[in-house]
């Protein structure tokens, strides 16, 4: 990838394509993350769909599939809605992807937070409002698995320590020993007012550590 921009085949820059834009009804798409999936010659793309640019109008996540054309095109779906990445009376941001490749699973990482709490809200109060959540693909993101709540397993009681927590922004990578690592940013007890980054981790395709 490198620093160069990419090339088609016929050595032309492909042209450039706007995924997802603020729409006249004042609904909005931030913190975007993107993830090839080099074997089916993938791109998806994904992003919050906020009623407005709020964190706390954050909705639900959205995605687009991109097909790599043999010109080096790439041609792009429609946007579709992520239901199965939510949890009840929470808003759902910051989309995390990473692909395992051993056994073809796409984890996407995303946190919910409690309906429309604001972060710094949280962050004065010392109370954390968000959770770590994941769904997974095995089709290359054309159906999604229920999602799973791995607050209380990855995290455990420290994070009633932390003051907020979100993973992201972009995606995360699987390393060549086959752990796959998510970047994440923590807020700690106002008390103390430290913003740490550090990441997620899986030793396997079940667990995942901090």
């Amino acid at each position: 990838m490198g620093n160069s921009p990419s090339k088609s085949a016929s050595g032309e820059e492909p042209a450039k394509t706007t995924l997802f834009k603020r729409e006249p009804d004042g609904i909005t798409y931030r913190i975007p993350a993107l993830v090839y999936l080099r074997h089916s010659h993938t791109f998806l793309a994904f992003a919050e769909k906020r009623s407005s640019s709020s964190d706390c109008d954050a909705k639900h996540l959205v995605m687009r599939r991109g097909t790599l054309k043999d010109d080096g095109s790439v041609q792009w779906s429609t946007s579709q809605e992520l239901s199965a990445a939510c949890l009840p009376d929470h808003r759902t941001m910051n989309p995390c992807p990473v692909y395992e490749k051993n056994t073809k699973t796409l984890f996407l990482f995303f946190i919910c937070v409690w309906r429309n709490t604001k972060e710094s809200t949280q962050i004065f109060t010392g109370k954390n409002k968000a959770r770590l959540c994941c769904t997974t693909s095995a089709d290359d993101g054309q159906t999604w698995n229920q999602v799973r709540d791995l607050t209380e397993s990855t995290i455990g009681e420290a994070v009633h320590r932390w003051a907020t927590f979100a993973v992201g922004p972009g995606h995360g990578v699987q390393l060549e020993n086959g752990k796959a690592d998510h970047p994440c940013v923590r807020l700690l007890h106002p008390l103390q007012m430290l913003l740490l980054s550090h990441s997620f981790y899986s030793l396997s395709t079940s667990a995942v550590g901090i």
